[in-house]
């Protein structure tokens, strides 16, 4: 599961971002690119355990270029062929991640091992989302406020499971929270009522708590 979910987010991740505009792969391509040495500076100053093995993940992240379908003089444009040569891609690296997994018959510990060189890849790819999406500043800050908006929305649920108080949860969950017994099925409760909204659910249930309309 672990790695379903380091493969499956790493992909997507990726390719999502670069489909909106925000994470600029195809431009790393280029000869002498700075989009190449920006991302390259940036993950091994994130990883420095790295640089041990720096050859490795210089090649890794060399084979993702190569493979990646578009480059400076031929952009992605959103069109139907463009968006099935995403998808080529994206199962190219899942179809990869899933043959790199190996059930151990006789595993003391570990069940399962999973080819270095494909676990090497997938860190370099989350390695394009936190250069150019997480750690970019015009989507820090209103992040920022959207984990405070989760957290106060997660703490007020939180006091009304407890109070059996369900007129706040949407009608599916009402009937969990009157026969959670313990606060651990309380917090799965609103955990799951929580992952259920979308954003603008969840910033217009956070702004009627703070009294304001939306």
């Amino acid at each position: 599961m672990d790695w379903a979910d380091d493969l499956t987010f790493a992909v997507h991740d990726l390719l999502d971002f670069f489909c909106a505009g925000r994470i600029p792969i195809e431009r790393c391509k280029s000869a002498n690119s700075q989009e190449l040495k920006r991302i390259q500076d940036g993950m091994f100053a994130r990883k420095p355990k790295w640089q041990a093995q720096r050859n490795e993940y210089e090649t890794a992240l060399d084979g993702i270029l190569d493979q990646f379908p578009f480059d400076p003089d031929a952009r992605f444009t959103d069109t139907k062929e463009d968006r099935e040569e995403v998808f080529k891609f994206a199962t190219i690296l899942i179809r990869d991640g899933v043959n790199a997994l190996h059930v151990r018959p006789e595993a003391s510990t570990r069940a399962v091992e999973i080819d270095p060189k494909q676990e090497c890849r997938i860190e370099v790819l989350k390695q394009f989302t936190w250069e150019y999406v997480i750690l970019d500043h015009d989507l820090a800050v209103p992040q920022q406020g959207q984990r405070k908006a989760v957290r106060t929305v997660f703490e007020r649920l939180i006091e009304a499971a407890k109070d059996k108080d369900t007129h706040l949860f949407p009608p599916r969950y009402r009937d969990r929270i009157r026969e959670a017994d313990s606060e651990g099925m309380r917090v799965r409760t609103v955990a799951d009522s929580i992952s259920g909204m979308t954003e603008r659910e969840i910033i217009r249930f956070y702004c009627r708590l703070q009294g304001f309309g939306l």
